[in-house]
């Protein structure tokens, strides 16, 4: 695969980490979508140009302005629930698609028992590292903390 100023190689996930930013502040700086970033079926990629230019931005960022909140959760749609282990389920961003056959963009959240996920729920969780994720709760009533549902399918 050639490398340069235009070519979309850089997935966001590698560019939120190493820039220590929000998903939602990249989602904010971004600019319109195919100069300098596309979607693909892996998630958003960006151009090394692209990664240039936020990097700059966030060297322009005010120190009173933090771009990554303590402790950020992002609300993640599951999408199949039935794995070998039963601490963990697949789940992706409500804005991006899941390929079933080669299952990408799906994340990997460990939740207590999936007994009680079912596909299409909505839940909080945590990036923990690369494609791992904790739960973190319930979207609607994130102040209950790590409550699991309280029945299949209901919260």
């Amino acid at each position: 695969m050639p490398n340069g100023p235009d070519v979309f190689c850089i997935p966001e996930d590698v560019i939120k980490q190493r820039l220590g930013v929000a998903r939602s502040w990249i989602r904010d700086h971004r600019g319109p979508e195919g100069q300098f970033w596309k979607r693909a079926a892996a998630g958003v990629m960006w151009t090394q140009a692209g990664v240039d230019a936020l990097v700059a931005m966030v060297a322009q960022t005010p120190a009173g302005e933090n771009p990554l909140p303590p402790d950020e959760v992002e609300v993640l749609v599951v999408w199949r629930t039935r794995m070998p282990n039963r601490r963990i389920v697949l789940a992706h961003r409500e804005n991006d698609a899941v390929d079933a056959v080669t299952t990408a963009s799906a994340q990997t959240v460990w939740v207590g028992t999936s007994d009680r996920f079912v596909p299409g729920m909505r839940l909080l969780a945590r990036l923990r590292s690369g494609q791992y994720w904790d739960f973190a709760g319930n979207p609607e009533n994130p102040a209950a903390g790590r409550r699991l549902p309280r029945s299949v399918g209901r919260w």
